[in-house]
C-alpha cells in the first residue's frame, strides 16, 4: 500500500485528517509515527473542530517542514524551500479540493453543533474526508520526490 492509501486507511480507522496525513508522511522519512500522531492530534477538523484550515492541509504543511528539515543547508535555504513547497502544496490542494478551509470543503461549519451533527447524520465525513486525506498525501508524495531530487 502506498502513502496516499495508507493515509486514507488511517483516517477510515479513526485518526483525524491531520494525524492521517502527517503520521504517514513523517513515517516515510523515518520520523516516529506515534510522535507524529501526537503532534498533529489537535489539528484535525479544521484545527480542533474550528472548521478553519483543513487538517489534511495542516498535516501536509507539517510534513513538508519536517522533510525540508532533513536537507543539508542553512536556515535561509530551508526557509526558502519550505515556502516554495508549501505554496506548491496549497495551490495543488486547492485546485483539487476547491478550498483549504474545512467548512468550505464540507459545506458546513463544525464549530456550530447543529451543523456538525448534520455532517455526522448525512455521512459527509465518510464521503468527503477520506478523499481529501488521500489527495493531500498524493500531492505530498510528488513534492517529496521533488525534494529528494535536490540531494
Amino acid at each position: 500500500m502506498n502513502s496516499p492509501e495508507k493515509a486514507e486507511q488511517k483516517f477510515i480507522s479513526g485518526y483525524n485528517c491531520a494525524q492521517s496525513v502527517f503520521s504517514v508522511m513523517a513515517a516515510e522519512i523515518g520520523f516516529n509515527e506515534q510522535v507524529a500522531i501526537d503532534i498533529s492530534r489537535a489539528f484535525g477538523a479544521g484545527i480542533s473542530y474550528r472548521a478553519e484550515m483543513c487538517g489534511a492541509v495542516s498535516g501536509g504543511l507539517m510534513a513538508i517542514g519536517l522533510r525540508i528539515g532533513n536537507i543539508t543547508g542553512d536556515e535561509t535555504l530551508k526557509k526558502e524551500l519550505t515556502l516554495k513547497y508549501a505554496t506548491e502544496f496549497i495551490t495543488n490542494f486547492k485546485a483539487l479540493n476547491s478550498s483549504v478551509i474545512c467548512k468550505e470543503i464540507l459545506g458546513k461549519d463544525l464549530n456550530i453543533p447543529a451543523e456538525r451533527e448534520a455532517l455526522n447524520t448525512e455521512g459527509t465525513f465518510d464521503k468527503i474526508c477520506p478523499k481529501i486525506v488521500k489527495s493531500s498525501a498524493e500531492i505530498l508524495a510528488e513534492i517529496f520526490r521533488e525534494i529528494e531530487s535536490l540531494k
